[in-house]
């Protein structure tokens, strides 16, 4: 949580360095992010080796790439009298059945105008499928939750399935020997590299330990209880790219610092056997009722979009409204956009 912070910051701060620059050349400079005469940001360091992370590589494929922009539609859909869950799910799972194409994608199933009651929850967990309505306007399409069972449900889960955390694959694990992981990492060294090879995804995980914890305030919670050992561990999804001896390399900047005299640090492999990817939630409004008083009322569905065990996916152009929890949540999600999304009125 506090890591999640700090790159809020920092990127609202990279964002104002690059775009004050290129308009303003040289009238002024961040002390913390540089801009290179390669074109290139440098994050500077402080006296205590924070620094601002590399976010370019945020988003679908690493932001290597736009969004796509998917045109084979599969299915088409109208709202029905009455609930329209079964429906929706039900074209999901025919979708499974088209081989996708070069690129992945099996094609887009679109929703026409007009309000689609859900009852329930829509799944959307095949790989390769875009549910595209037609808008996100009030007269677009409109995925109107209604009721209560079950109680605070999510109207949509999008993805491989709710996971507590990432899934282990086979047995390999080796600690993070090197004393000080800097923030914005992309190598460190480990006990052993045996069992581990160049394209594995791995998990590094930092464990919440009492003295990471004090050393962080006991997360400096307010009036609120201190954060306790073993439940603000911080986990991060990455690549091995390269291997040297005992010396991995990783695809992604470590997004905290990895200090041993604090916590041991490892690695373990990331089992992707439910992950699913390439999956687009476009051009439409999901609407919560059943509620009566916005400040007291809890008895309606809870979360708008909820993004599990996914990758490389997106949700374009999605208004979400009355919402108790979360208007878009992601957890076990890597590489995913979120494009002209609003969360109104929670």
């Amino acid at each position: 949580m506090l890591s999640l912070h700090l790159q809020r910051v920092g990127l609202v701060l990279a964002v104002l360095a690059s775009t004050h620059i290129a308009v303003s050349q040289a009238t002024w400079q961040s002390s913390i992010v540089k801009f290179g005469s390669d074109g290139k940001l440098t994050y500077v360091s402080d006296a205590e080796q924070n620094r601002v992370i590399d976010f370019s590589y945020a988003g679908y494929k690493n932001s290597n790439v736009p969004l796509p922009t998917i045109t084979n539609v599969i299915m088409t859909l109208s709202p029905d009298t009455g609930d329209n869950t079964a429906a929706i799910n039900s074209a999901i799972q025919a979708a499974a059945s088209v081989t996708p194409d070069a690129n992945g994608f099996r094609g887009v199933i679109k929703l026409n105008a007009g309000n689609y009651e859900i009852r329930g929850t829509i799944i959307l967990n095949v790989g390769g499928v875009v549910v595209r309505g037609s808008g996100s306007g009030t007269n677009g399409t409109v995925l109107v939750a209604t009721g209560d069972t079950p109680h605070q449900r999510p109207v949509s889960v999008v993805g491989g399935g709710k996971a507590a955390a990432w899934k282990k694959s086979g047995t390999a694990q080796t600690n993070i020997t090197t004393p000080f992981v800097q923030v914005g990492s992309m190598s460190f060294n480990v006990a052993s590299a045996s069992g581990f090879a160049v394209g594995d995804p791995i998990i590094i995980c930092h464990p919440s330990t009492a003295a990471w914890i004090a050393a962080v305030d006991s997360g400096a919670t307010d009036t609120d209880p201190g954060w306790k050992p073993g439940t603000m561990d911080i986990l991060m999804n990455r690549t091995i790219t390269a291997i040297n001896g005992t010396t991995m390399f990783i695809d992604v900047p470590t997004s905290n610092h990895l200090d041993l005299s604090l916590s041991q640090s490892y690695i373990y492999n990331l089992s992707k056997a439910t992950t699913k990817s390439l999956i687009g939630v476009e051009d439409l409004r999901i609407d919560i009722q059943n509620w009566t008083n916005e400040y007291v009322d809890e008895n309606h569905a809870w979360w708008a979009v909820q993004m599990f065990d996914i990758e490389d996916s997106w949700a374009r152009n999605v208004v979400v409204m009355h919402f108790g929890q979360s208007g878009f949540q992601i957890s076990t999600g890597n590489r995913i956009t979120l494009d002209h999304c609003q969360a109104l009125q929670p």
